[in-house]
C-alpha cells in the first residue's frame, strides 16, 4: 500500500473505564469519513480498541456505498488478526488486508511507530504507551482521546501539566526516559467533535 497519510489508531486490547465499545466505533466511522482520498487506516490487529475502530470503519462504507474500506492490520510474522476484524471484513464481502512486520510483539508495536504518519490515541495500556513513544521518537504526531481514559488521558496530562509519578513509572518499566516525550508531538481532542477539527486538517 502506497498511500498517504497513514493513520494508525492506537489503544487497549482490554480497554478499562471509562472507556465503551462505542467511542472506539465512532472514531473509526470519523476517521474513515474525514480520511483523505490517498490515506490509509491501521491498527495492530488485537481486539479491543482496534476491532471497535475497524467496525465504525465498515459501518462508514457501508452506509455511504464505498466500495473500499482503505485499512489494513500490522502483525507479527506468523501471526493473525484477532477473529473480529475477519467478522467486519465479511459484512463488508471484503477480505482483510493484513501486512506482518516484526517477529515479536514489541517488535510489531515499533513498526506501527515507522508505518504511521499520525496515530490517535484511544484509551490504552502499557502497549499504547509503548507505541505511543515510539511515534513521538520518530516526530509523529498523536492525536489523545483524554475522555476514554488510559494512556490517552495520561498523555493529555503531560501535554498540560508535565510528568507526574504513575507516567514516571510506567515509562521506566518500559525503558524509555520521560525525555523522549516531546509534547510539541501531542495534540488533544477533548470531544468526537474536537476529533473531527483534528481530523478536517489532514
Amino acid at each position: 500500500m502506497n498511500y498517504s497519510p497513514a493513520i494508525g489508531v492506537l489503544g487497549a486490547q482490554f480497554p478499562e473505564y471509562p472507556y465503551v465499545s462505542q467511542m472506539g466505533v465512532d472514531v473509526g466511522y470519523l476517521l474513515r469519513k474525514f480520511l483523505p482520498d490517498s490515506g490509509v487506516l491501521f491498527t495492530g490487529g488485537v481486539s479491543g480498541v482496534g476491532e471497535d475502530a475497524y467496525q465504525g470503519i465498515i459501518n462508514y462504507c457501508l452506509g455511504n456505498g464505498l466500495k473500499e474500506d482503505r485499512f489494513f492490520v500490522l502483525v507479527p510474522k506468523g501471526d493473525r488478526p484477532s477473529d473480529g476484524y475477519y467478522k467486519q471484513a465479511k459484512r463488508f464481502s471484503h477480505k482483510l488486508e493484513i501486512i506482518h512486520q516484526g517477529e515479536t510483539d514489541i517488535q510489531r508495536q515499533e513498526k506501527m511507530a515507522e508505518q504511521g504518519e499520525v496515530f490517535v490515541v484511544v484509551n490504552g495500556g502499557y502497549g499504547t504507551l509503548n507505541e505511543c513513544v515510539h511515534a513521538i521518537i520518530r516526530r509523529k504526531k498523536i492525536i489523545v482521546l483524554p475522555f476514554t481514559g488510559g494512556t490517552a488521558e495520561e498523555l493529555a496530562h503531560y501535554k498540560i501539566y508535565g510528568l507526574n509519578h504513575s507516567l514516571g513509572q510506567k515509562l521506566s518499566a518500559l525503558d524509555h526516559h520521560s525525555d523522549v516525550i516531546d509534547s510539541s508531538m501531542i495534540e488533544i481532542a477533548n470531544s468526537i467533535e474536537d476529533l473531527i477539527k483534528h481530523l478536517e486538517t489532514l
